[in-house]
């Protein structure tokens, strides 16, 4: 009934991301347009009801807002309701998962947590690194997602999740 589609390149800044999102925003403007922006989980079954699919627009990597939290809400206005962090490498937010430091969540990945769990943007943190995956579960007042990774218990790659991370998220009635 619905997808959550990656809308952005993985790595991109602020301008490339905003392209990208209005791309998708002109594609689902189009006559005959198979998808339905999905802003509210009110707006699946309407989706489904219209013969369409809806479409969750999310990111994997927040890279595009940089340093300045206010971007959340831009971009939350422009219908994107899933971000992940980081996408396996390091930026503001915080460490991803094959940063060999693992510094986990910066002060401001914290803050991000917050403003996302305000706005209604789902925290997903599939390419994460595990001190991070950690510390967003225990700090989100909402529950936390791991849309797109497998357990580390069943094959050790460094892009897969522990038990501990495991058990944190559905700790907080998230989804995996």
């Amino acid at each position: 009934a619905a997808t959550n589609l990656t809308v952005s390149f993985f790595e991109g800044e602020f301008e490339r991301t905003a392209d990208d999102i209005a791309t998708w925003l002109a594609r689902l403007n189009e006559p005959d347009c198979p998808w339905r922006l999905v802003e509210t989980a009110a707006d699946i079954p309407a989706a489904r009801a219209a013969g369409q699919v809806g479409l969750i627009m999310g990111w994997q990597n927040m890279r595009a807002i940089s340093d300045n939290l206010d971007r959340i809400a831009l971009f939350h206005r422009l219908g994107v309701r899933v971000m992940q962090h980081t996408y396996n490498r390091r930026n503001y937010l915080g460490d991803g998962c094959l940063e060999p430091e693992d510094g986990g969540l910066s002060d401001l990945g914290v803050a991000a947590v917050g403003v996302m769990n305000e706005l209604g943007v789902a925290v997903d943190l599939s390419h994460v690194g595990k001190r991070a995956t950690l510390k967003a579960a225990e700090v989100s007042t909402k529950p936390v997602f791991i849309t797109h990774a497998n357990a580390e218990a069943v094959v050790a790659s460094p892009r897969n999740k522990s038990d501990e991370e495991i058990k944190a998220v559905a700790a907080g009635g998230g989804v995996i």
